[in-house]
């Protein structure tokens, strides 16, 4: 409930002195408010004007709010992109603990870095307000193209702002995803599955030649081991092939990663030096724990040994995540010879 006398000055830059013991009042009954804990060697009048303003949007804002998660916002983009929301799951749990009804203490918010990384996709791909206008003082001519007057307006609208692939990449797109793939010597193009599940269309292209991309398809494919070799007509004279190790791997052996983790336009190749911490066997599929971060984006990417060779293939790991894992060539040799 807003006091009344507090709602129709809570617009106003300044507040009055009738308008501060109904604001306290309702301040002292807003439990959820616990940042103004945290402001006590402030000034009371400014901490109830940030209150007030609050209050004045508190209808409209929860609604927009509510839309968002529940219609086409970060529930049901979750619900299409199920990695994304075992993560935010773990990510959850690790921090609120087993306890269903617990809920996130004011140090706490900062540490869900994934689920805030999903709210804001969320939010690009369909910002709570689909656009704005905007008008010159003067007449002006934009892109020496087009002439505006003070009377004129533009309409800027945001959901194709947030898609522009000039801005935010070939990826930019609802429901499309990106990742890294890399050729293998006497094997073909290969990429973690999780990277191209249930695509309808995939496009490959080096980040020195963007304009060079080739469409491939999936040729066969391992969800359980989380590996994709891909179908291509890519010239010979477009890549590098590398070479499968031949070593025996042990904890302290230096690997490096290679990848494009959050890839944008004139980003180069991601090369991240690191080491085997341990050698473990995941639901049957041999798996490499590394110190490097394998960010997202870098999934599909080789994990290279001290000689240069693939050691694995990155799998999954980031700043949300507590480990780092690359999938064991011998997954992937295994799975191509039918062990």
């Amino acid at each position: 409930m807003i006091p009344e006398g507090v709602y129709p000055r809570a617009h106003e830059l300044t507040l009055r002195e009738p308008v501060l013991p109904a604001a306290r009042g309702a301040l002292d009954n807003f439990g959820a408010l616990k940042f103004c804990d945290r402001a006590q060697n402030l000034q009371g009048e400014i901490v109830l004007r940030v209150f007030l303003k609050i209050l004045a949007v508190d209808d409209e804002a929860l609604s927009v709010l509510e839309n968002f998660l529940d219609d086409d916002g970060l529930y049901h983009y979750l619900a299409r992109n199920p990695e994304a929301l075992r993560r935010a799951q773990e990510e959850a749990d690790a921090i609120l603990g087993p306890d269903r009804d617990a809920e996130p203490e004011y140090d706490q918010v900062a540490r869900f870095r994934h689920i805030r990384r999903c709210l804001d996709e969320a939010l690009r791909l369909w910002p709570t307000a689909p656009g704005f206008g905007r008008g010159p003082r003067e007449t002006t001519t934009i892109g020496d193209r087009w002439q505006m007057r003070p009377e004129d307006w533009a309409i800027v609208l945001l959901p194709l702002v947030h898609r522009d692939p000039a801005a935010w990449g070939d990826d930019a797109a609802e429901g499309s995803a990106q990742g890294t793939a890399f050729f293998l010597k006497s094997v073909g193009l290969v990429t973690a599955w999780h990277c191209v599940e249930g695509a309808t269309e995939i496009a490959v292209y080096h980040p020195s030649k963007p304009s060079n991309k080739f469409k491939v398809t999936v040729a066969k494919n391992d969800a359980h081991r989380d590996l994709a070799v891909l179908s291509h007509e890519i010239p010979a004279t477009e890549y590098y092939e590398f070479e499968i190790s031949k070593r025996t791997f042990k904890a302290g052996d230096n690997t490096t990663a290679l990848g494009f983790p959050s890839f944008g336009p004139g980003d180069k190749i991601n090369v991240r030096s690191g080491s085997i911490t341990s050698l473990p066997t995941k639901s049957a599929v041999q798996m490499i724990e590394v110190t490097q971060k394998l960010s997202q984006g870098m999934s599909g990417g080789p994990l290279l040994d001290e000689d240069g060779a693939v050691a694995g293939i990155n799998h999954k790991g980031g700043p949300s995540e507590a480990r780092d894992f690359a999938v064991h060539y011998k997954a992937l040799t295994d799975w191509l010879s039918g062990s």
